[in-house]
């Protein structure tokens, strides 16, 4: 869209303004003969995509093109992050109804924990998002792990151990434990 920033008895801004309650997603740049500063870094404030002084019209065709390059990526963007929820939907879906505990990790900070987890761990979800995993072992098998860990950081075999751990209950408990490179599962 393109406005005159004087309509008469309205504004150009108040138009931009009625375009969003209607819920349109139209690149909107105002076309104005004079728009003191303020005016102008208010209007972007607000959202409009540019402004083009009357004396400078030879912008106009760059500032479309810069407009509808803008709208173009901000639609891949939110494609892209729909189709990222519901790939994250899908994963949580699948495994909270999986009967094996599953922690994601990165470095040392968990990220995820499914119901399985909460299940044979008793701790809620919250609290193991704020602990790692290794807080769970057992010193004797964290032991054996790091032992095998540290193999492992030089050629990343697959590998699968015997742990225990502790259970916020106290109970000591068996996990099978199957890890690759940058993935661990508990079981």
């Amino acid at each position: 869209i393109l406005a005159d920033y004087n309509l008469g008895s309205w504004t150009g801004l108040e138009a931009f303004e009625l375009m969003l309650q209607e819920r349109h997603d139209v690149p909107f740049i105002l076309v104005t003969g004079a728009l003191g500063d303020q005016r102008a870094i208010e209007c972007v404030k607000r959202g409009v995509t540019d402004y083009i002084l009357k004396d400078q019209l030879d912008r106009l065709p760059l500032a479309i093109n810069r407009a509808q390059e803008e709208r173009v990526l901000r639609n891949e963007h939110l494609r892209s992050q729909a189709a990222l929820e519901e790939s994250e939907a899908k994963f949580r879906a699948l495994a909270d109804t999986i009967p094996m505990a599953t922690f994601i990790e990165q470095s040392t900070h968990c990220h995820y924990a499914n119901q399985a987890a909460e299940r044979i761990t008793g701790y809620s979800q919250d609290e193991l998002l704020t602990m790692n995993f290794w807080q769970l072992i057992l010193p004797d098998s964290r032991q054996s792990l790091t032992t095998v860990q540290n193999f492992q950081d030089r050629d990343w075999a697959d590998s699968r151990h015997e742990l225990k751990i502790l259970t916020k209950d106290g109970q000591i408990r068996w996990l099978d434990e199957i890890g690759r490179a940058s993935c661990r599962e508990r079981v």
